[in-house]
């Protein structure tokens, strides 16, 4: 395992790393990286990668906003166009929160994911991810993936955030390069894709689950309200539930933490 450098980065030789196919489009700000998507989508490629270096209207799951600062933080968007199978879209968070927990390794950071997709060192958020659907009338033509990733946000200003959460600043104590950080997260995020891609989530679900923080006994909001008990993690990636009207497969919610 390598050793934060001086400079925030990992000590090591990482010039064996595979090409990716990835085409990175940076703007200094942007209202949010997947609206520009969505806005955009016919001009841009798959695998076009837009990043922001602070947003207006960040967002995450189900409309809450999401907090950006221009601190040197990560947010951006994976543009995904071909291959739209519906075995592979419903797994993409995932695939991007495992992606972001071995990026976090690299910097000697453990983190868990906390389904279905934050990523979390030791219960704080350091990361979200919003996988959105673009529709044109009722086809699919394409998915915008995106993500943010606390990296050089101070104590201070996580604590405007109104839950528990953490940089890579905090966490370290050094100042870490974005564009580095931006460059690993894409290597493990296009190996992970291209398994499932080759397969389908079963691939990577021992790997995915092994970096899970149990959910199991736990209380999960399905739909903003209903209210239940995981049974089971479903190799899949969904969740088996307990309601009062009994057991049932649920792809996305929230996990209550008590």
């Amino acid at each position: 395992m390598s050793r934060l450098s001086e400079a925030g980065s990992p000590a090591g030789d990482f010039s064996d790393l595979m090409q990716t196919p990835f085409k990175i489009q940076k703007f200094p700000v942007l209202s949010s990286t997947n609206q520009f998507v969505h806005e955009n989508l016919d001009q841009l490629a798959h695998f076009t990668v837009i990043v922001a270096e602070t947003q207006t209207a960040g967002k995450g799951r189900w409309g809450r906003k999401w907090l950006s600062s221009s601190e040197g933080n990560l947010y951006f968007t994976v543009v995904l166009k071909e291959n739209l199978k519906s075995s592979l879209l419903g797994n993409l968070p995932q695939i991007a929160a495992l992606a972001v927990v071995h990026t976090l390794s690299d910097y000697q950071l453990a983190a868990q994911i906390k389904w279905p997709n934050d990523v979390l060192i030791e219960g704080r958020k350091i990361c979200g991810i919003l996988s959105e659907s673009i529709l044109r009338g009722e086809a699919l033509i394409g998915l915008g993936l995106g993500i943010g990733l606390n990296v050089n946000m101070s104590q201070d200003y996580l604590r405007q955030i109104g839950q528990p959460a953490t940089s890579i600043l905090v966490e370290s104590g050094k100042q870490a390069n974005p564009e580095k950080i931006l460059d690993h997260f894409l290597q493990h995020f296009y190996q992970i894709y291209l398994r499932v891609e080759n397969v389908d989530f079963t691939a990577i679900f021992e790997e995915w689950k092994k970096n899970l923080s149990d959910p199991r006994g736990k209380k999960v909001q399905f739909q903003g309200k209903k209210v239940g008990f995981v049974r089971d993690v479903l190799p899949s990636g969904a969740l088996l539930v307990r309601f009062d009207e009994g057991e049932k497969i649920v792809y996305s919610g929230d996990i209550i933490l008590d």
